[in-house]
């Protein structure tokens, strides 16, 4: 059976969720670069494996899916080991809801707001906007309120065992607790605090650490800027601002133009830049 073939930026969180599925089930697959600055997610071999242009992508056996939700579900369901979905209806529901509060109300408020202004404008050497933080602030505090209490007594977003929901609010944790604001964030719930001491020390998070350098300083984190807008549900950006980050912070460095799609073997090592990393998505 061939390795299965993983598309996008190590950046996104939506990639790093397919990513950390795969490293989960401990099964070996292959990750390929997609240059977004080149608008390789727009050229003819990226669009015939998703026409919308949106990573992640993925591929096996000649089964090509995208959306994040489909691809995990197909891992769970197609390799051997440990089960990353309850097996009861109830767990199933928690772990459903974690995700979709993720991708409706949690990502544009701790990503594309909190996180792109502490981290992203800082690395493009622009002004944060601190309005745009404070306007977030209010929806991230329910939605991390939302789930202490959707966790309550469990170990994980679905019961016992981890589930693909703990792989899902990963990335974006990872992100949210690299800001100045992160550490109060979470202070203020101490069962999520507990969830997120575990899952950050897991193989898996470390064998799929994004390739960006955690160097903001929080005093760089004030001034003034543009909010991006929110990503869709379930892919990441592809606005021009994000596609030369991506490139330039991302990998390390800006790659020619017309460039292909860079093979990378699955679990890479990671680079100097990645060991210093801090995971936006």
């Amino acid at each position: 059976m061939a390795q299965p073939i993983v598309y996008g930026p190590s950046y996104s969180t939506y990639v790093r969720t397919v990513r950390l599925a795969l490293a989960e089930k401990s099964v070996a697959y292959d990750f390929r670069h997609v240059g977004m600055l080149q608008g390789e997610h727009q050229q003819p071999p990226f669009l015939e494996r998703n026409p919308y242009g949106k990573v992640p992508a993925f591929e096996h056996d000649g089964l090509r899916l995208y959306e994040t939700n489909v691809i995990t579900r197909y891992i769970d369901r197609a390799f051997p080991g440990t089960a990353l979905q309850p097996a009861d209806a109830r767990g199933l529901a928690v772990m459903d809801q974690a995700i979709s509060i993720a991708d409706t109300f949690g990502y544009g408020a701790i990503v594309g707001k909190l996180v792109w202004q502490r981290m992203v404008v800082p690395m493009m050497k622009g002004t944060p906007d601190d309005k745009t933080v404070a306007d977030a602030i209010p929806q991230i505090k329910l939605t991390l309120a939302e789930y202490e209490r959707i966790l309550s007594d469990m170990a994980w977003f679905g019961g016992a065992n981890l589930s693909l929901a703990d792989l899902h609010l990963a990335p974006i944790f990872a992100y949210m607790s690299a800001t100045p604001e992160g550490g109060d964030l979470m202070g203020a719930h101490p069962k999520l605090g507990a969830w997120w001491s575990k899952m950050s020390a897991r193989e898996s998070m470390a064998k799929t650490e994004p390739q960006l350098a955690r160097r903001i300083p929080p005093s760089l984190a004030h001034g003034r800027t543009a909010a991006p807008r929110r990503a869709p549900r379930g892919r990441e950006w592809p606005t021009p601002t994000v596609r030369r980050w991506s490139e330039t912070v991302a990998r390390g460095q800006s790659a020619a133009p017309g460039r292909a799609a860079k093979r990378q073997p699955g679990n890479p090592k990671r680079s100097t830049l990645a060991r210093s990393a801090a995971p936006p998505g």
